[in-house]
């Protein structure tokens, strides 16, 4: 944590509070956070200084705040042949792609895959010409239906259509659906489950620090009729994976309304 006294307001105190903060991480160039972080000030200060400074203030407009965060956090086994649904928020570049999973109790987590079992995080910058690597999303989905029992998966199809009509026709149309996220009306209420169930203790997570990272990040956009859906602060603060995670929170809530007890069973499923 940077010293109490500076303030991170002051632009010279900003500086210092990054030097300090970054000391460890030699790679890290404190003047390009300057710049990063003097963009986000003028718009969103708290969140600056939380996400860029160190220190635990809450952002203007936040989904979630830490304490409800934390609330929900906690480690849990999942072994092989847990029952689970998923959600996979996908793009082709700039932002991240990631696939969560929640077991039928309610616990939700990111699943890995491969020799080196990577996490089913995918940043486009990690790989060639900057773009989601559509194999290595192809293996983890596929290690994933081989590994778990999974009752249905909820894909966020842009970028992705070809692929998910792929894995409808591999693993059924009932258990890889698309549910593209740019409906207000259909995103709407699924956030507010989503934070409902997790201030009423229904549901619980992980400790990740990537997905914490990204679930403080998002920000309420507000939309008409009292609505909204989730948005970034700044370009360089993703909030994919707790998309990823609110879709895999409506697949395993919209599984458990049709009767789902953790065996893979034919399912109807339409959207008016």
């Amino acid at each position: 944590k940077p010293p109490a006294h500076l303030s991170y307001g002051n632009k010279r105190h900003r500086h210092k509070i990054h030097v300090y903060v970054y000391s460890d991480s030699k790679w890290v160039d404190p003047k390009a956070i300057d710049a990063d972080a003097a963009e986000l000030v003028e718009t969103d200060p708290t969140q600056a200084e939380r996400f860029f400074g160190n220190r635990l203030v809450q952002g203007l407009g936040a989904f979630l705040t830490e304490a409800l965060y934390e609330s929900a956090e906690k480690h849990v086994d999942v072994p092989d042949g847990t029952a689970v649904c998923g959600g996979f928020d996908g793009s082709r570049s700039g932002d991240w792609s990631a696939l969560r999973l929640e077991t039928l109790d309610g616990h939700r987590f990111t699943p890995t895959y491969g020799p080196d079992k990577r996490p089913a995080v995918w940043r486009p910058e990690e790989w060639p010409e900057g773009r989601i690597p559509r194999g290595e999303v192809n293996a983890c989905v596929d290690e994933v239906y081989r590994r778990y029992d999974v009752g249905r998966i909820y894909f966020d199809p842009r970028h992705f259509e070809t692929q998910v009509d792929a894995y409808a026709s591999e693993y059924g149309e009932d258990r890889a659906v698309q549910w593209p996220t740019n409906s207000i009306s259909r995103m709407f209420p699924a956030l507010v489950r989503y934070r409902e169930d997790l201030a009423e203790k229904l549901t619980s997570h992980e400790p990740d620090p990537v997905f914490r990272a990204n679930a403080l990040a998002a920000r309420k956009v507000a939309k008409p009729g009292d609505k909204f859906i989730l948005g970034k602060p700044s370009e360089n603060q993703k909030i994919d994976v707790v998309m990823a995670d609110v879709l895999a929170h409506e697949a395993a809530c919209d599984a458990r309304a049709t009767g789902w007890s953790g065996r893979v069973e034919s399912q109807v499923i339409c959207w008016t």
